[in-house]
Formats: C-alpha cells, sequence, structure tokens
C-alpha cells in the first residue's frame, strides 16, 4: 500500500513538474501556444492516447496558455511591452504591398520609399530587412517615429490589408512556408552579432573544420524543418495502432506536438532560421527510439510466448 502511495505520488510530481516545463516552453516561446496543448494532454494521461480526449482538453488548455504569457510579463513581472506580435503586422503587410503593387503601410511615404516598399524590401525569409537591413530600416524607424508600431492602428491596416487581399497574404505566406521548410538557411551563427563583419573564432583550426562542415552540411535536406515535419508525421501514423499503450501515447503526444508547433510557423513565422525547428528534430528522433523500443518489447514478447 505505501508502495503504491509512493508510486501514484511520484507520478503526479512528474506530472505537475511536465506542466510547468511546457508553460515555461510557451513563456520562452510564445507561439507553441497551439501546440502545447497537445504535449499537456500526454503528461496528464501518459497511458493511452484519446483524439476524443485531446480535442476537449485542447480548447481550454489553449486559452490558459494563451493568457499565461500576458500575466507573467506583463502582470506579474512588469515587463516592457515590446509587441513582437506587431513584427508579424509587419512582414504580412509588407508581403502583401509586394504581390499587389499598393503599398499597405499606414504612413506617408516619398516615391522612393514607396517603390522600395512594392518592389525592393519584401524578402520572404525574414521581416528584419524592415526591421534593421539597409535600404529599407526606413519602414520601422518612420512606424516607430510616428507612434504606430505597437498601436490599434497597425493592426487594423494589416486586418484591412488580408481582408482586401487574401491571394496576395496567401502568396505571401506559401513564400514564406516554403522558405521556411525547404530553404537554405540560417543553421549556425558565423559571425560576430555585434560585428558582423568578423567571423567566430576565424584564427583557430577546430573552429575553421566546424565551420567547413557547417558550409558542407546546411544546403542538405538534414538541415530543413520539411525533414523533421515529416518524419514527426509519420512516426504518429506509425504509432497510431499502438495509441492505448504508453509508448505509442508518448510518440503521439510528442511528434504531434512538434509538428502542430512547426506547422504554426505557415502563419505566426517571421524568420526562417533552422533552429525554429528544433523542437521537431528532438521529437523525431526521441519518437523514432521509442517507437523501435515499442517494436522491440513486441518481438521479444513473441518471441518468449512462443518459447513458454
Amino acid at each position: 500500500m505505501f508502495d503504491h502511495d509512493a508510486r501514484k505520488l511520484t507520478a503526479r510530481g512528474a506530472q505537475g513538474l511536465a506542466l510547468l516545463l511546457i508553460m515555461f516552453g510557451v513563456l520562452l516561446r510564445p507561439n507553441a501556444a497551439p501546440a502545447a496543448p497537445l504535449l499537456a494532454v500526454y503528461a496528464l494521461w501518459p497511458d493511452r492516447w484519446s483524439l476524443k480526449r485531446a480535442l476537449i482538453a485542447y480548447l481550454p488548455s489553449l486559452l490558459v496558455v494563451v493568457a499565461l504569457v500576458p500575466l507573467v510579463y506583463y502582470a506579474l513581472l512588469g515587463a516592457t511591452r515590446q509587441h513582437p506580435l506587431h513584427a508579424l503586422f509587419v512582414f504580412d503587410l509588407g508581403g502583401i504591398s509586394h504581390f499587389t503593387g499598393e503599398n499597405r503601410f499606414p504612413a506617408q511615404w516619398t516615391a522612393r520609399e514607396h517603390a522600395l516598399i512594392v518592389g525592393g524590401c519584401y524578402q520572404p525569409d525574414k521581416w528584419d530587412h524592415y526591421w534593421y537591413i539597409e535600404p529599407c530600416r526606413f519602414v520601422m524607424q518612420r512606424l516607430e517615429g510616428e507612434k504606430i508600431f505597437g498601436t490599434p492602428l497597425l493592426f487594423a491596416a494589416w486586418v484591412r490589408a488580408i481582408l482586401d487581399h487574401p491571394a496576395a497574404y496567401l502568396r505571401h505566406r506559401t513564400a514564406f512556408t516554403a522558405n521556411f521548410l525547404t530553404g537554405t538557411n540560417l543553421v549556425m551563427w558565423t559571425q560576430d552579432i555585434e560585428r558582423p563583419e568578423m567571423p567566430v573564432s576565424a584564427d583557430r583550426a577546430l573552429a575553421q573544420a566546424l565551420l567547413a562542415l557547417h558550409d558542407g552540411l546546411r544546403p542538405t535536406w538534414l538541415f530543413k524543418p520539411a525533414t523533421w515535419l515529416v518524419l514527426c508525421l509519420i512516426l504518429c501514423a506509425l504509432a497510431w495502432r499502438r495509441r492505448s499503450c504508453p509508448l505509442g501515447a508518448c510518440v503521439i503526444g510528442l511528434c504531434g506536438s512538434a509538428a502542430v508547433y512547426v506547422a504554426t510557423y505557415a502563419v505566426l513565422g517571421v524568420a526562417s532560421d533552422y533552429r525554429y525547428g528544433y523542437f521537431a528534430v528532438l521529437a523525431a528522433l526521441v519518437g523514432g527510439v521509442v517507437l523501435l523500443t515499442a517494436g522491440a518489447a513486441r518481438r521479444w514478447s513473441s518471441v518468449a510466448g512462443k518459447e513458454a
């Protein structure tokens, strides 16, 4: 009786810790909110995966994690509002302006600035071109200087642009998603962030070897999030028939959450760095090992049954 109670208490403690870590992950990367409920469902019910239970728990869990971010950062910690979601508005407005030839940014622009916004600023890899990269850093300078960034005015412009040009919005989001999933994007910082002209540890042989390996592997499918997204989906499909056992539930909860997380970038992404796909990499590796373990356990069980 005592051992049973101790195991139950230990399990509850592990579940509580898992939920705290999931919440901490959302605080670090708020766009993980749509993926967090799936991981939370697995943490609460690790013995088997129930699609019905996941669907019922999803919306309440999502509301909790969405409310968590402003509650912790602004109410508890008193953090200064940086309006990260408005970076998405800027990126989408830039994309819509590019694909329509119509400047959708609220503000007054010179003829040269207008030409750059509709024809020269947009790149599908990241929003940074409007933020600090020349020749288009004037966009954020103007939006901040005229007190537009971080206000409802920018949000309203974003909504109107999408409603007026849904096809252009989809073209922009498709271009970004394709670049994020299959492009040759940033994998490792190879320059000093403060001094981009200075390579990192350029005078060290080991660093040079690492950079050579990085340059060789970077264009391969090993460093494309699409590879790991597809692997996560395959692992979920393979684990589905084992969803009533703990190992199957683990694979579905982990890889399913990772797949949803990567998919959120199709709508919420503003940069294409490979690091945004790390969760899918880890989930696919762990899920693959778990699934192989499940297969090995089944084979050993079958052999033992025959021998008996």
